[in-house]
């Protein structure tokens, strides 16, 4: 992201200027007990290590806060948990294939995008995490690899287009993904973000997720009533394997 790239280079921009200054005196200090030669050696491999230590520094600080990272991207800080809607329309024909809970977080200098996604009878579809991803201007891609529960293996691309507020941090996105074993090929998305801090931990809560999921179906039933639910999933598909992600 441009906002890290940027903090990074003005870390790292501060660290040198003090190496260099530091430096300077060490080199003033050394000259007078070793060779010219030896203590700019030494005066350059201190501003060098300075410098990589503080790339490692400014990174590790930005993959460990949090608070760091909504201070940096402000208004376009989209981390947190959402709740998304699956939608189809293919001709005449408008499905809402689903739901699902997705987190984005952000780790080793870039974002991560997981979740689980659900029929609108509340049984499971399916999980997915990303391989990569990038986030720019409010738009956020990734390629994801997972499982869908009677299909199998996933493997696909998803695009997220974050609508920014007057004020604020983005509270809604819309999108699409695709996968070559999806039945309709590309489906489109529409996330609202989940800033209720109990909605947040009932998530977290196997015994409460199960009725959280019924909420969220119906909450996009109400946003979406031309989109006929899906509760059933396709007769012929296969049964889920062991392990994997969407």
């Amino acid at each position: 992201m441009d906002t890290t790239r940027r903090f990074i280079r003005f870390w790292n921009s501060g660290a040198a200027a003090l190496g260099s200054v530091g430096a300077l005196y060490f080199k003033h200090w050394a000259t007078s007990h070793l060779s010219q030669q030896l203590a700019w050696f030494l005066a350059a491999l201190i501003v060098a290590t300075l410098t990589f230590c503080s790339d490692l520094f400014a990174s590790w600080l930005i993959d460990n806060s949090k608070f760091l990272r909504r201070k940096l991207w402000r208004h376009r800080f989209v981390e947190g948990l959402w709740k998304e809607a699956i939608l189809v329309t293919k001709g005449p024909e408008r499905v809402l294939r689903g739901v699902a809970l997705v987190t984005i977080g952000y780790a080793e200098g870039s974002p991560v995008v997981s979740g689980d996604v659900f029929l609108c009878d509340g049984s499971p579809d399916g999980n997915f995490t990303s391989v990569s991803a990038s986030y720019r201007d409010s738009l956020l891609n990734y390629s994801y690899k997972g499982v869908l529960v009677r299909k199998g293996d996933s493997f696909g691309h998803g695009h997220l287009s974050f609508t920014r507020p007057p004020v604020g941090e983005p509270i809604t996105f819309q999108g699409k993904f695709s996968g070559e074993e999806l039945d309709y090929g590309s489906l489109h998305v529409f996330g609202d973000k989940v800033v209720n801090d109990a909605e947040i931990r009932r998530a977290q809560q196997p015994e409460d997720r199960d009725a959280l999921i019924r909420e969220v179906v119906e909450h996009f039933k109400e946003r979406f009533p031309d989109y006929r639910p899906l509760a059933q999933p396709p007769a012929d598909s296969a049964p889920i394997r062991e392990g994997g992600e969407r």
